[in-house]
């Protein structure tokens, strides 16, 4: 732990402040202490994107690893968060030295793209009644997964992004 906090910056974010932009080249280790995150990502036509909702303790690595490649989420913090940002540098150079970091950290990504599996499959749900219904239940089981049930900040615009649908048919479901 001290060798991370060693090698990072520690940030304290209000909601709706911008972590990181989809396209930039700022490349490195997130790891959220507290919070709760967006993440707006592309994974069909860039005019159609999916927000999913991030609860802290979790770890995220860019894609930028990789010189020359983008983030292709953008994330945003919807509520207040508490965030250790490290450099690509000293991430490569840590997860060189340790390989035990690797699998800690590759757990924690596993379970991101397990949750963005299941957000995709319900995408595929045709009909917006249960699509609505399928995210608010990926949310409550999202808010129940540590000790003490997690506040998760939520309104139409998220939960119209998470389903992949207008606010305007979310509002006619709700």
């Amino acid at each position: 732990q001290d060798r991370l906090l060693a090698a990072g910056r520690l940030q304290r974010l209000a909601p709706g402040d911008q972590i990181v932009m989809a396209g930039s080249e700022e490349g490195g280790l997130l790891g959220f202490a507290a919070g709760c995150i967006s993440s707006r990502h592309s994974t069909a036509p860039p005019e159609v994107p999916m927000t999913d909702l991030h609860l802290a303790p979790f770890w995220l690595i860019s894609r930028t690893i990789l010189p020359g490649e983008a983030w292709v989420t953008t994330l945003t913090a919807q509520s207040p968060v508490v965030l250790l940002r490290i450099p690509r540098a000293s991430m490569v150079q840590m997860l060189t030295e340790d390989p035990l970091l690797n699998v800690h950290i590759l757990r924690n990504i596993s379970a991101i793209f397990s949750r963005m599996t299941v957000a995709l499959s319900d995408a595929l749900i045709r009909q917006p009644e249960q699509r609505c219904a399928a995210v608010m239940l990926r949310i409550i089981e999202q808010r129940f997964e540590g000790d003490t049930p997690a506040e998760i900040p939520i309104g139409q615009t998220e939960l119209a992004g998470m389903a992949n649908l207008s606010r305007q048919k979310v509002n006619e479901v709700l």
